[in-house]
């Protein structure tokens, strides 16, 4: 009779586990894992010519990436909400005067590519900073 009881809590046991798994993998039934964060893609390029530029560090939602050679970038896990683009461009460029923010959207699972490019200018162009008193 020790025997069955072992054997009986054993299966207790295995139904427990069994229940557990189960219920871990119920989702939306697309068999892709479901998730909070999504992914922010654009490009930067500069103001005056066009060009593409890389080594631009772009933030979003508190992940960061460096733009590519091709002033690309794309940020995966960032969190699913309204986030705001922070642009930090090496010393020499900086964003236009009176550029507004960039708010971006991210849903679950996807990408959310920026409708234009976030443009930037060489700080040689900027016009001179007023007089402080």
């Amino acid at each position: 009779m020790r025997r069955s009881k072992s054997w009986s809590g054993l299966f207790a046991l295995s139904v427990a586990v069994l229940v557990a798994v189960m219920a871990g993998c119920s989702g939306s039934g697309s068999g892709a894992p479901v998730t909070n964060t999504g992914s922010v893609a654009g490009e930067v390029s500069d103001l005056t010519s066009g060009a593409k530029l890389g080594g631009v560090k772009i933030t979003v939602g508190g992940r960061s990436v460096v733009t590519d050679t091709n002033g690309r970038f794309r940020i995966d896990g960032v969190p699913v909400g309204t986030h705001k683009v922070i642009v930090e461009p090496p010393d020499f460029l900086a964003l236009p005067p009176g550029a507004p923010d960039i708010n971006v959207q991210v849903q679950a699972n996807q990408v959310t590519t920026l409708p234009g490019e976030i443009v930037l200018i060489d700080r040689q162009f900027l016009p001179p900073a007023p007089p402080t008193t």
